[in-house]
């Protein structure tokens, strides 16, 4: 599979880096954000009780009001498992930083409203806001279409599968 993923890279890269210097390109505002993010976060070797709310607090002023990373749902789940257990909340970006990702979509839903996932894009933003250069972010409808586009098979049994698997 990896290998018709870099055989498309290679036919398309030069077009992209054509339309990424265009001015049909909009994304700049992304890379500057997450890096003004990053740079806030190096403070923080790792989350815990005491600054749990200032971490939370950083990505939700980063999320932009227009093309934002993720929806305001995410930033509600946080908020309600801070109120009841701020260590939880605290290991959950633990494990998103260290790549835990199966285990912080579980930390996650334990606290989420009706258990839902915490889904690619909120993986993408909160793992590519402590290293937006390692960590992509990362849309899974992306991956969907590029599997259909190349005929590929792809099954994954969740999100955190799929970030882990291309990211």
């Amino acid at each position: 599979m990896l290998e018709k993923i870099q055989k498309l890279f290679d036919e398309k890269i030069d077009d992209y880096i054509k339309w990424q210097k265009s001015s049909e390109w909009d994304e700049a505002y992304k890379w500057d954000i997450l890096a003004e993010l990053s740079s806030a976060l190096e403070q923080y070797n790792s989350a815990n009780a005491q600054n749990i709310n200032d971490i939370i607090s950083l990505y939700q002023k980063h999320n932009p009001q227009s093309g934002q990373f993720v929806r305001f749902t995410y930033f509600s789940d946080l908020e309600e498992g801070l109120k009841s257990n701020t260590e939880l909340v605290a290991d959950f970006i633990n494990k998103i930083w260290t790549r835990e990702y199966e285990r912080a979509n579980e930390i996650y839903t334990s606290f989420s409203y009706n258990k839902r996932s915490l889904g690619t894009p909120g993986m993408g933003y909160f793992s590519a806001g402590k290293d937006p250069v390692g960590r992509p972010l990362f849309r899974g409808e992306f991956l969907d279409g590029l599997t259909t586009t190349l005929d590929l098979q792809a099954e994954f049994t969740s999100n955190s599968d799929k970030y882990r698997y291309y990211c």
